[in-house]
């Protein structure tokens, strides 16, 4: 880019008028360079500036419902969250069945509806009946069962053991 073409874009930036082009023109290559310079950060920190504002206006267009939100996201995500979403609502209509379903409920269904999931789990659990566990016999730690004890000949007692014989070789 030559002189003329860097004077009439630093007077096309704002920071320059047309009057001063004369003395733009005539000034030596370091001033003229540091001059250059200053308007390039000048401009850079405009740019940033109005970066920042755009964004921050940007941040005031908050969407105002959960459908809005999930159509301004990608479909991925869009679709993952609405997944999301209808598996919290199905717990949720499954906890206030659940609750009303015990006699021992005094809420109704707007006092349900009103409260969040945590409560509604905690409440579920509280109400739950506890039913007591028939005792199982549990035969997990047993050893192998072992042979039953044969009895003499006339069913008395328990058989005499074989005496050793160690004259036979």
């Amino acid at each position: 880019m030559d002189r003329n073409q860097k004077v009439t874009a630093l007077i096309a930036s704002g920071m320059w008028d047309e009057s001063q082009r004369e003395f733009l023109t005539a000034l030596e290559e370091t001033a003229f360079g540091a001059i250059e310079t200053s308007v390039l950060k000048a401009n850079e920190a405009k740019g940033l500036a109005q970066e920042n504002a755009t964004l921050k206006a940007n941040a005031a267009k908050k969407p105002a419902t959960v459908e809005e939100f999930l159509s301004g996201a990608p479909a991925e995500i869009a679709v993952t969250l609405r997944a999301g979403m209808q598996q919290l609502a199905d717990k949720r209509t499954g906890l206030i069945a659940t609750i009303k379903a015990n006699t021992a409920n005094k809420l109704n269904d707007a006092q349900l509806g009103a409260m969040g999931l945590d409560v509604l789990e905690s409440i579920a659990s509280t109400l739950a009946a506890v039913t007591p566990v028939d005792p199982v016999a549990d035969y997990s730690t047993r050893g192998v069962p072992t042979p039953a004890v044969k009895a003499n000949a006339d069913g008395s007692g328990v058989p005499a053991m074989p005496k050793p014989d160690f004259t036979k070789k």
